[in-house]
């Protein structure tokens, strides 16, 4: 098994789902309050609307540099934890409704 350490915490106010892009640079988070980009491996907040929230697909368009990008987002249900991984399992993200927790494989 695989040992992660934490390498942020991504505070939320509600999270409804989320993903990462294609392309593993970004994380895309749905909330009761809108939509967010994050950047995966800073955790530096990218992009923001208020207006776009509760998506009705599980492929959706981001914003941001996301735009025009389609991205597979994954629903949180409210009762357990929400853990996508990265395609190269170097991320392990696990979402719950307050926030992401953003852990890193230890080397």
């Amino acid at each position: 098994m695989e040992n992660y350490i934490r390498k942020y915490y991504i505070p939320l106010g509600g999270l409804t789902n989320f993903g990462l892009s294609d392309d593993e640079k970004y994380i895309l988070i749905f909330t009761h309050q809108g939509c967010g980009v994050i950047e995966l491996e800073t955790g530096n907040k990218i992009a923001r609307a208020v207006d776009y929230m509760y998506p009705e697909m599980d492929i959706v368009e981001g914003v941001g540099p996301l735009e025009n990008q389609k991205t597979r987002i994954f629903p949180y249900d409210f009762i357990n934890n929400l853990i996508v991984f990265s395609n190269d399992k170097r991320y392990k993200l696990i979402g719950e409704s307050s926030g992401i927790d953003v852990k890193k494989i230890s080397k």
